[in-house]
This record gives structure tokens, sequence and C-alpha cells, in this order.
């Protein structure tokens, strides 16, 4: 099984070791080609538009947590287990709990409801707490 064009082609190894081969592109005979079929191109073209947009106008609603493990092992050519949480991690989320939102401290929130912000009324009982409020609080700002 000897290749045609391989009585043309030379392989050469220079002086300083480096290797030198020369292949020529050999002419392929016109009668042994076929021709483009332009119809069938342009059918495969919409199939493959419309799959597009039959894929964007499903109807499917998006999962939050992603895809399944099914979907997965399809996609990776895997198992199943790969994709399932380890028992060590399911018992490091449960003892962790819920994180909390870092809270206004109730000194700050007293701030808001004083006589400071609030100016109903100019008694000099409310002025005297506003002086007692501010000496006590002093990270007013």
């Amino acid at each position: 099984m000897s290749n045609p064009a391989s009585k043309l082609w030379q392989t050469v190894v220079c002086k300083n070791g480096v290797v030198a081969a020369w292949h020529p592109s050999i002419p392929f005979p016109y009668g042994h080609s076929r021709p483009v079929d332009l119809t069938q191109i342009e059918e495969q073209k919409k199939k493959f538009l419309q799959n597009i947009q039959k894929y964007k106008d499903s109807t499917e609603p998006i999962k939050e947590k992603g895809p399944s493990d099914l979907e997965l092992r399809e996609i990776f050519y895997t198992n199943m287990q790969e994709w399932r949480p380890r028992y060590r991690e399911t018992r490091l989320y449960k003892a962790a709990g819920p994180r909390e939102l870092k809270s206004v401290p109730s000194s700050k929130m007293g701030l808001l409801s004083s006589p400071i912000f609030n100016k109903i009324g100019n008694s000099k009982n409310e002025e005297n707490k506003e002086i007692e409020f501010k000496e006590n609080n002093k990270f007013i700002e």
C-alpha cells in the first residue's frame, strides 16, 4: 500500500541536525469530485435556526439550582455520583445554619426616634432631654 504521492515526498537531515521535509500538493482530478448541493445546505440551516428558536421559546421554567444529575451525566459523560454532594458537605451546610444580615444596633435606632430628629414642640424639658442625650451618646453623626 504505497501512496503515489509518497514518491514525490523528500526528507533531508541538515548538518546542524534540522530535519527538512517537502510534501508537494497533488492536484485532485475534477472527475472524482462531487457538486455542492446548496438547497440541502439551506435546509440544514433552516432546521438549525428552528431548533434554536424552539429552545429560546421553550416554556419550561428555568431551574434555580441548575441542571439535574441526569442532564449533567449526559453532558459530561460521567456517572451520577460525581454530581451528588458528599455526606460531610451536607452536614457542614446544616451545621452552619442560615446567614443573618447585619442589623442596625439598637442604640442607633434610638437616635431616629429621639427629639434631635423630631422637632415637634420646643419646651424647656425637651431641650434639656436633647442636651442630655447628646452628652450621653457622643457618637452622633
